[in-house]
């Protein structure tokens, strides 16, 4: 889980990790032309809950992801509010099992970002095994400079979190084809101009 204020360059580092890897990977929205985008519905294990778990009772079910494919979902805290964890609960009660067996389904890791590490629904926060916090974007040109320190969870409560590393992270502004301002078109009739779109990325936010 990757943290951190608007406009840090949470984003920035998720893209940058998918230039890097170069591969086929699921996202809500598009990073690269590696990037097949998902309704995030679509993160389940079928129809099954904790407690066909429990009691045996598990439907099969086609699969949706091919294996060794990781997930990255940008702003979880928008679509998964915490405030909403009771309706949450009941709608999605198969997403936290795809969390928790991911490895086994599709041998592959769901990475999310958000502002806040208590935004996002408790259900996908608690699968989180590390966490990376963006402190600030640094714009010098050619390249974006990261700040970044990791973490990793001591318990069960993700703001229980030990230092583990500071780093930053050089990212060439060439090889980000992510839009800095996706949700604008999202929500918004009137679209950026591929200038604003430019100026948006060579800015870091």
């Amino acid at each position: 889980m990757v943290f951190g204020k608007k406009g840090g360059g949470k984003d920035v580092i998720f893209a940058h990790v998918i230039a890097l890897r170069g591969e086929k990977h699921y996202s809500n929205i598009p990073y690269d032309d590696n990037t097949e985008v998902i309704g995030l519905c679509e993160i389940n294990a079928g129809d099954n809950t904790f407690e066909d778990c429990i009691n045996g009772e598990i439907e099969k079910f086609e699969p949706r992801f091919d294996e060794c494919c990781d997930i990255y979902v940008s702003d979880v805290g928008i679509y998964f509010p915490n405030t909403l964890h009771e309706k949450l609960d009941k709608l999605y009660p198969s997403m936290p099992v795809f969390m928790a067996l991911s490895r086994h389904l599709y041998n592959n890791n769901v990475h999310t970002n958000c502002q806040a590490l208590g935004r996002p629904w408790k259900k996908i926060r608690e699968q989180a095994d590390s966490y990376i916090q963006v402190l600030r974007t640094r714009n010098r040109g050619d390249y974006l400079f990261v700040d970044i320190v990791g973490y990793e969870q001591q318990s069960v409560n993700s703001e229980n979190l030990t230092e583990v590393c500071k780093h930053t992270v050089r990212v060439p502004v060439w090889e980000l084809q992510y839009d800095s301002r996706y949700f604008r078109d999202v929500f918004l009739n009137r679209q950026l101009t591929p200038f604003e779109r430019i100026q948006s990325i060579i800015n870091g936010r």
